[in-house]
């Protein structure tokens, strides 16, 4: 998984939690240095996915391209 990736969804999913689980979304923002994966997935250097529409509408996110 790209590291461009990785931050676009963690980005994500803290815009939803700040909404959702205003609790969660605090805990989100205690993380320090590199985001936790699952061992499956390994962080690649690269950009945000092509086919992430909101990435390409939104401002650049850290990874991108373009």
């Amino acid at each position: 998984m790209t590291q461009g990736q990785i931050e676009f969804e963690f980005e994500h999913l803290r815009r939803k939690l700040e909404i959702r689980d205003p609790a969660a979304a605090a805990r989100l923002k205690q993380i320090n240095g590199p985001l936790p994966l699952h061992p499956l997935f390994t962080a690649v250097p690269g950009p945000v996915e092509v086919w992430e529409k909101d990435a390409r509408a939104e401002k650049r996110l850290p990874g991108t391209m373009d």
